[in-house]
């Protein structure tokens, strides 16, 4: 999966809509939702599914969703996932999705114990399936130099996708970001994706475009951070 899908026109990014579904009788309803919408992807938010089977959970979607690229998240507790889990179960359900054959692209915390990442890594290369690699702080604006070393761990750690979520507290804040996330792409040389969240973080989220962003997370049925907006939103606002 290309996140700079040459399909989407430049002058916009990707939409990205994840489904939250609690179990398997509640996925329909979240597909039908984002077949309504249209994204040009989507994310299963797996530690959000109380299923038995997340990988099978991964093949209803994308059978539902066929042609549309799937990108699998089991996001832990402490960087704003649904529920806790052991590591080493939450390693057994990202692995058994990535050789399912049904998802596109894995995301990950640059955080997770490292054995397990390369775990990780190291089966999502062998199946052709790319690493995003997330970062997120939900109560401050990290500086460019932290966010720049974080980005370089995550491509020693294997990463071929950066995300990095930040908090501005201001919207001066925010439009700092805009400076310090190109100078980031520049110096690291890494595709990005930047993430900001809450309430003066939103309006970087609408114009995507400015921080030349691959990919907009929109709300689907159940939002899975701090001012992400709706998925009708943003369709609304590209016309």
């Amino acid at each position: 999966m290309d996140i700079y899908n040459d399909d989407i026109p430049r002058s916009r990014p990707s939409v990205c809509i994840p489904i939250a579904a609690r179990g398997a009788g509640d996925l329909e309803r979240h597909i039908a939702f984002v077949k309504d919408m249209s994204p040009d992807l989507v994310e299963f938010r797996a530690d959000y599914y109380r299923g038995p089977d997340c990988a099978g959970a991964a093949k209803i979607i994308s059978d539902g969703l066929p042609g549309m690229p799937l990108i699998f998240t089991f996001r832990k507790r402490s960087e704003g996932g649904a529920r806790d889990m052991e590591e080493s179960e939450r390693t057994a359900v990202i692995l058994n999705a990535i050789s399912s054959g049904y998802i596109s692209a894995v995301d990950i915390e640059e955080s997770t114990v490292e054995d397990r990442l390369e775990e990780v890594a190291a089966a999502s290369r062998s199946n052709g399936i790319p690493v995003i690699m997330s970062y997120h702080d939900f109560f401050d604006m990290p500086s460019y130099e932290k966010l720049r070393s974080k980005i370089h761990n995550m491509k020693q750690k294997g990463a071929d996708v950066a995300k990095i979520s930040v908090t501005p507290s201001n919207r001066s804040e925010a439009f700092a970001f805009i400076d310090n996330f190109v100078r980031i792409k520049r110096d690291t040389d890494m595709p990005t994706i930047a993430v900001t969240m809450g309430e003066h973080g939103l309006f970087l989220r609408l114009f995507g475009w400015v921080l030349d962003n691959p990919i907009i997370y929109a709300a689907g049925l159940v939002p899975t951070a701090p001012g992400q907006p709706p998925a009708q939103f943003i369709r609304w606002f590209e016309k």
